[in-house]
């Protein structure tokens, strides 16, 4: 298998998987209202690849209904913790904590069968 791009933005990448994506709105614990972009490589490796595409049908189906909500909601929840100055300085913060989050939500999806 391979790196799949994801991105959370107006841009598109030419496999089209994140066509339906756009920047997420969050608001701060400050109340201001903002749109982040955001981009995520997935790797499904091959070894995974046939239960992970059983258990969900598809890999836009893996986008959609799985990695979408996951990482909006991880995005959303975050930002209302921090002020919008706060939360985007510490950007590399985020970003470890986004991997760290995501990765959790999704190994508890897939023990859940999703």
């Amino acid at each position: 298998t391979t790196n799949i791009v994801l991105n959370w933005a107006s841009r598109t990448e030419s496999h089209r998987y994140d066509a339906q994506l756009s920047p997420i709105t969050v608001r701060s614990k400050d109340g201001f209202a903002f749109n982040l972009d955001v981009s995520q490589i997935i790797h499904i490796g091959a070894p995974e690849a046939p239960k992970v595409i059983s258990r969900v049908g598809s890999v836009q189906n893996l986008v959609d209904h799985v990695l979408q909500p996951i990482v909006g909601n991880y995005f959303r929840n975050s930002a209302q913790e921090y002020t919008v100055l706060d939360f985007l300085s510490a950007r590399s913060e985020r970003q470890v904590e986004a991997t760290s989050h995501i990765r959790r939500a999704i190994s508890v999806a897939a023990q859940k069968g999703r």
